[in-house]
């Protein structure tokens, strides 16, 4: 995946190429057929109002195919800098880590629906591990590195919502 620098000219420059990994670089990951890197992204100016940095523009890229272990498809996130160099602060995200509860299960496809906000980044998991789906927001410090912070959980049987229906975060937007 290649990021790309638009003017209001309207001409662009190439800023980073994005990837999964090849196994000897410093990106997390290893990229193989099927993953689906880059099925969904989401991009985020965490300081809107001052000139872009390394630290407060980042990408999520949803990886739904990412096997993990044996789990076939269980699917995971990769945050970025998107101004920085690939490897220097990616942040691997899947079932289990940085917040997110569970452990990776086949056909769960994380990754293939999420949002970042200036403050936080929403993965959807409609896939499970429950049977009614689950939307996970995670603070921005969980996917850039910083210190894990309590992650808020949404699903259906839980908080007040109805123990119904399937496929609860299909969409975070």
């Amino acid at each position: 995946m290649v990021a790309v620098h638009l003017t209001a000219a309207g001409t662009f420059s190439e800023l980073n190429s994005l990837w999964q990994g090849t196994g000897n670089d410093a990106v997390t990951g290893t990229a193989e057929p099927g993953d689906h890197f880059g099925d969904q992204v989401s991009v985020v100016n965490t300081a809107p109002r001052a000139q872009s940095t390394a630290a407060t523009m980042r990408i999520a890229v949803g990886i739904p195919g990412e096997d993990i272990d044996t789990a076939t498809d269980a699917g995971a996130v990769q945050s970025f800098s998107l101004l920085g160099t690939p490897g220097d602060s990616d942040q691997w995200i899947q079932a289990g880590m940085v917040g997110i509860p569970g452990t990776p299960g086949s056909d769960q496809y994380m990754g293939h629906n999420i949002h970042f906000t200036g403050t936080r980044l929403y993965v959807g998991m409609p896939y499970g591990p429950s049977g009614y789906g689950a939307l996970h927001v995670l603070p921005i410090s969980n996917v850039t590195g910083g210190t894990i912070a309590q992650t808020i959980t949404y699903q259906p049987g839980t908080g007040g919502l109805t123990p119904s229906g399937d496929r609860f975060g299909h969409v975070a937007r």
